[in-house]
């Protein structure tokens, strides 16, 4: 038996990812880079919200990835802007081509991404990936995403495909004249 979360599952959700964004990483100081690149800061993260599948690209069934240039000040993410992104069909319905399908993705990417906060050391700049992917077998109803971070550089959220559901909790009135 199957059981939908709810608003309490959701808030214990992030309240462990908050714990877990707390709680460090012992190596997250190390940075590691390739020989001969050029060497980016990427400040301690403190805070972020949980970052979910954006449910309009759900339920059309396409993915993508948004890469966004992200300034943070004092602490505090001061400038965040989409530099580029890519939109990926989970099937033949989606066209790649739509520029405006990226619209899907990268407002609910920004808007993840200004609920970030740092430790307070100064001005620095990077880029940030979000990754979004619909995988595996189809489910009868929308389930948790999977979530998998890197941060600061990247966050992928993973979802299975779903069925398409109809909600009938509209009062009658709404479909019938009086």
């Amino acid at each position: 038996m199957k059981i939908a979360p709810t608003r309490t599952t959701l808030l214990l959700t992030s309240a462990a990812f908050a714990l877990l964004l707390h709680a460090g990483n012992p190596g997250a100081g190390a940075q590691h880079e390739p020989e001969g690149a050029t060497s980016i800061h990427y400040p301690r993260l403190v805070h972020a919200d949980v970052p979910f599948y954006p449910p309009a690209a759900w339920s059309a069934h396409f993915g993508g990835t948004v890469d966004i240039a992200v300034t943070v000040e004092n602490g505090d993410v001061t400038n965040a802007d989409v530099k580029r992104g890519r939109v990926e069909a989970a099937t033949d319905k989606v066209r790649n081509d739509n520029p405006t399908l990226l619209d899907y993705l990268s407002v609910p990417s920004l808007e993840n991404m200004r609920t970030w906060r740092f430790v307070s050391e100064g001005h620095t700049t990077f880029v940030v990936t979000y990754s979004y992917h619909i995988q595996g077998t189809e489910t009868p109803s929308p389930e948790n995403p999977t979530i998998v971070l890197d941060l600061p550089r990247t966050v992928t959220v993973t979802v299975r495909p779903s069925k398409p559901t109809v909600t009938d909790d509209l009062p009658k009135s709404q479909f019938h004249e009086a």
